[in-house]
Formats: C-alpha cells, sequence, structure tokens
C-alpha cells in the first residue's frame, strides 16, 4: 500500500475509539454510552469509517484498521481451543469480504447457513460480537496481519 492510499485511509481519533470498543465486545449503544455519545453521533462516526474505508461491516472495518495499524494488534495469545478449516474460512471471509453475502459466498454457504455459522463460530470462540470475533482471531494470530514494510 502507498503511502497516499495508507493517508487517504487515515481514521479520526473517535471514530477509532469506536473500533476499538466495538472490538471489545461492546454493543453499539454501550460505545455510546461509554464515549459519552449519543448514538446518532456514534452512527456518524462510523459513517466516517464508511466513507474512508468503503462499504463493509463494522467486523471488515476492524479488520482494515488492524491492517493499516490505525489500530494496534492484540496481544498474541494461544487459541483455547482448535478451529476447523471451515471455520477459519469464515472466520477469514467475515474479516475481508464487505457484507453477509459476500462472506457466505467466500466461505460456500448459502446466506442463512453463513449467519448460523457465524453465529456458532462466536460461540465457539467465545467472542459477544462479529467485531469481537476479529480481535480474538489476531489475538490467536489465525487472521491475517498487516505485512511488514
Amino acid at each position: 500500500m502507498t503511502r497516499i492510499a495508507q493517508r487517504d485511509q487515515q481514521l479520526r481519533p473517535t471514530p477509532l475509539q469506536c473500533l476499538t470498543h466495538l472490538a471489545d465486545g461492546l454493543e453499539t449503544v454501550d460505545v455510546a454510552r461509554e464515549l459519552d455519545i449519543k448514538l446518532r453521533t456514534f452512527h456518524s462516526h462510523m459513517n466516517h469509517v464508511r466513507r474512508t474505508f468503503g462499504p463493509g461491516s463494522y467486523a471488515s472495518w476492524l479488520h482494515r484498521a488492524y491492517l493499516t495499524r490505525q489500530i494496534p494488534l492484540p496481544k498474541a495469545v494461544a487459541a483455547p481451543i482448535a478451529f476447523t478449516r471451515q471455520e477459519l474460512r469464515l472466520w477469514t471471509a467475515l474479516a475481508i469480504r464487505p457484507d453477509l453475502l459476500a462472506v457466505a459466498a467466500a466461505a460456500g454457504l448459502t446466506r442463512p447457513r453463513a449467519r448460523g455459522a457465524i453465529r456458532d463460530l462466536a460461540e465457539k470462540a467465545k467472542a459477544r460480537t462479529e467485531p469481537h470475533l476479529i480481535k480474538l482471531g489476531h489475538a490467536y494470530r489465525l487472521l491475517p496481519g498487516p505485512t511488514e514494510d
């Protein structure tokens, strides 16, 4: 990624705080409460993320923030349980694909099955939300991380 592309993808501090709290497993209303902002303001900050990173989900935007080093990777820890190849494929798709339809296609699932599989994966990984699942995937070093410059 060029310096210009990296500069064009820089998020402001509050949207980064929003993503960081989402990564910790907080729901949107809890993030707003934690930052002492209105829910409408939270959504405004997430619109900034969408304009900066393009279409996506909270999970894929968090992954992008890790890849662009705007949020530090979580400390590496060993995964407490083994994950199947299909679960890893789904996990990666959730991190890099913009929406459920694209996640399902990348994982070779129908949209309803993908939704259930994501829920099952989150439960197995002990993730509270999809962004929290992405944080755990990075902590376990199961998801692709930033490349060395």
